[in-house]
């Protein structure tokens, strides 16, 4: 503690390595405990913080917006798309594209 300030090492490692660096900067929340997401998310992929025990807030970060969207797909849970804004329509526009594939 330095100065009444508790840093998180540990949380601002992880932010600086999967987060900071890219393009895009995600936020999503997804519909599982936070150690459920933890156990597919390494902390070098994102920043994990529960928001409730059955849902939590994934940040991370890609330089393409169609890897943010397979990554946070591939979790394997429900998820919304808070930002960057233009992830959302890319989203949209992905999961027409998948519907179509397999009618």
């Amino acid at each position: 503690v330095y100065q009444g300030i508790n840093p998180d090492i540990a949380g601002y490692t992880s932010w600086a390595v999967s987060t900071a660096p890219y393009r895009y900067r995600a936020r999503f929340t997804l519909h599982a405990s936070a150690a459920v997401v933890a156990e597919r998310v390494p902390p070098t992929t994102g920043v994990v913080e529960a928001l409730d025990d059955t849902s939590c807030e994934l940040r991370t970060g890609a330089d393409s917006l169609d890897a943010l969207a397979m990554h946070v797909a591939l979790i394997g849970v429900e998820f919304e798309v808070h930002e960057p804004a233009e992830l959302r329509d890319r989203v949209r526009e992905l999961a027409g594209r998948l519907g179509r594939a397999a009618p």
